[in-house]
């Protein structure tokens, strides 16, 4: 339901697209996110920073287009 109100929320607001780091890609690939490669995404992740990224955390980033 969150997910349901932030992209309407978003697309009344004129979002045109949500980008996330995931630890669980496969919940938003079920609700129409999309991997692509972390070069291709904005640089404003800070987990790409961690100290656990690529080791203990290995999330996907992903992108909604609205």
């Amino acid at each position: 339901i969150m997910l349901d109100k932030l992209v309407e929320y978003a697309k009344e607001i004129g979002v045109k697209k949500l980008w996330l780091v995931a630890r669980a890609p496969d919940f938003f690939k079920n609700y129409g996110f999309n991997i692509v490669n972390r070069e291709n995404a904005p640089n404003v992740f800070g987990c790409f920073n961690c100290e656990q990224y690529g080791n203990e955390c290995k999330p996907e980033v992903m992108v909604f287009n609205l």
